[in-house]
């Protein structure tokens, strides 16, 4: 998966890790789910993207389904560097901002060092075991 929408697998750990550390959010209605925190909303228009006619909302709580497509939506961004895929991270499920609140500027500024950490933590793992 990694391969075809060229992103490391050590990025897509360290997005995993850092929403749900490893723990799959099951599935409710209009609540973000999964391995990736997507939403069924988000879900069906990805699939949509990648030409997936077949996706029903409660698929989005499936790990491999949910890792595909949060991949996929880590490669739109990924070509622009952390910062910027970081912030685009944060708005996936479309809660942008607000007049007191720009969620992605936020997640770039604050959420950017423990993604990159994690990242440097998975890579070394990946390559040394």
């Amino acid at each position: 998966m990694q391969k075809k929408y060229d992103v490391k697998p050590e990025l897509i750990s360290a997005f995993i890790n850092f929403e749900t550390g490893f723990e799959p959010v099951e599935y409710k209605e209009g609540k973000a789910c999964g391995l990736m925190k997507l939403t069924a909303n988000t879900g069906e228009n990805l699939a949509k993207e990648i030409g997936d006619n077949n996706f029903k909302a409660k698929d989005i709580a499936d790990n491999d389904t949910n890792i595909k497509l949060g991949t996929y939506y880590l490669s739109k961004s990924v070509k622009d560097g952390l910062k910027e895929t970081v912030g685009n991270w944060a708005i996936r499920n479309g809660e942008e901002k607000n007049d007191k609140f720009d969620a992605k500027e936020y997640a770039k500024e604050y959420f950017t060092k423990k993604i990159e950490l994690r990242e440097k933590i998975y890579k070394i793992l990946y390559f040394t075991f």
